[in-house]
């Protein structure tokens, strides 16, 4: 009962079961990657990447929550910018749930701000 068949079968399933414990090893690598510190947390909680937004391929605005001041930087392939720092009152950010529960996007109105404050603009809208 030993053919050709019957042993192409076996390597078969073999390279199925082997290809299904890669797969289960990468699924456990990217979890354990991503706990480590690819949330944007950091593991003390003292530094939070609160928004982005990239302005061109090669330069993102980023808000970051350092403590319990807020800083604003320009990042580039060859560097970062400082654009200015805040309190948290002195941006008048709204708390994500409020956004959130009112249909908005949490993120607009936080960057408009920044952004009108860099530019010395003043939006009344806000």
């Amino acid at each position: 009962m030993t053919g050709p068949g019957i042993g192409s079968f076996a390597q078969l399933i073999t390279v199925i079961v082997i290809f299904l414990v890669v797969l289960f090893l990468a699924w456990l690598a990217t979890r354990f990657v991503s706990r480590i510190g690819g949330a944007g947390v950091s593991a003390g909680g003292n530094l939070e990447i609160v928004e982005a937004i990239r302005i061109s391929q090669t330069q993102v605005v980023e808000i970051l929550r350092v403590g319990e001041r807020y800083v604003a930087v320009a990042v580039s392939r060859d560097h970062v910018d400082a654009l200015g720092e805040w309190s948290r009152e002195e941006l008048g950010l709204k708390e994500r749930e409020d956004v959130q529960a009112a249909g908005g996007r949490p993120w607009k109105d936080g960057f408009q701000q920044i952004l009108d404050k860099v530019t010395g603009k003043k939006n009344e809208e806000l």
